[in-house]
């Protein structure tokens, strides 16, 4: 009897591993059309629906690689725009280790993509007060800081500095196992995976196009790294003229596994620890 409880502890540890809050989106729950002068409310643990300053809107008329409706999001002129979403901090907890993956796809990079101020965003942070989160990444049209070059990934590494004030000259390449930047093609899906390690104030970027993998780890968090209530993509031209266009689809917000398969654990050790008090027979 004894050994049939711990096995079923044990199951059911490993259970209570895999069962967590996830936050996501694939926007399978809207027509094709809907944009944000209705409410974009549907996935999963948000918080709030999508807002922002672009124009956005679902489609399927060219689909990313994991296939379905996505969102389309435009924006023209000099001035940043922006795309954000709060997420629902009870279900994933943003002190712990977790994981964002989501995949887009740029749409519009011609000639005008061309100098710093030309660029594609992505960042989190409390939409409210503006507190800085955890990641911030993107694309430019010139090199920036340790940024060699323009129209690569580059991401912003905090480094040792105490000091949370953005600083322009924090940007460095993304690069493959060669060492080399990955050149971004309009028209190509792109998975995303950011690894954010709260505790230690960390974060890991992984992009692919499916064929290169180009990749940065060990950054310091742009902010303290628990301030993620919201998920946020920004688009800026270079003049008035200017228009950048993308699409995103297949979000996803996770506890990290292990999180969750040392709280299974933790659960059968403490009703193992009770179980010693009480005297098994025959």
């Amino acid at each position: 009897m004894k050994n049939s409880l711990i096995y079923t502890l044990t199951v059911l540890g490993f259970g209570l591993a895999g069962v967590h809050a996830d936050i996501r989106e694939d926007f399978s729950s809207y027509t094709v059309g809907h944009d944000l002068t209705t409410p974009l409310d549907g996935g999963m643990n948000w918080s709030g629906d999508w807002t922002g300053t672009v124009t956005a809107t679902v489609s399927d008329s060219a689909e990313l690689d994991s296939g379905g409706r996505y969102l389309s999001y435009t924006a023209t002129g000099s001035a940043t725009t922006s795309l954000t979403r709060n997420m629902l901090t009870t279900d994933v907890d943003f002190g712990e280790n977790h994981t964002f993956t989501f995949d887009w796809r740029p749409d519009a990079l011609d000639s005008s993509f061309n100098n710093t101020s030309d660029r594609y965003e992505f960042y989190n942070e409390d939409l409210s007060t503006g507190e800085n989160g955890s990641f911030l990444f993107g694309i430019f049209g010139a090199s920036r800081g340790a940024n060699s070059t323009g129209g690569v990934f580059a991401a912003y590494d905090r480094g040792t500095d105490p000091v949370e004030t953005f600083s322009g000259d924090r940007y460095f390449d993304l690069l493959d196992g060669s060492l080399q930047p990955l050149t971004v093609v309009a028209g190509t899906t792109y998975h995303i995976t950011v690894d954010v390690r709260p505790g230690v104030s960390e974060w890991d970027l992984f992009i692919s196009d499916g064929i290169t993998t180009v990749f940065r780890t060990g950054m310091t968090t742009w902010g303290a790294g628990n301030s993620e209530e919201g998920f946020g993509l920004n688009l800026r031209g270079n003049t008035g003229s200017d228009t950048r266009t993308a699409s995103l689809d297949s979000i996803a917000i996770v506890p990290e596994p292990g999180t969750m398969l040392l709280m299974g654990i933790a659960f059968c050790t403490l009703v193992l620890f009770r179980c010693r008090k009480v005297t098994f027979k025959p």
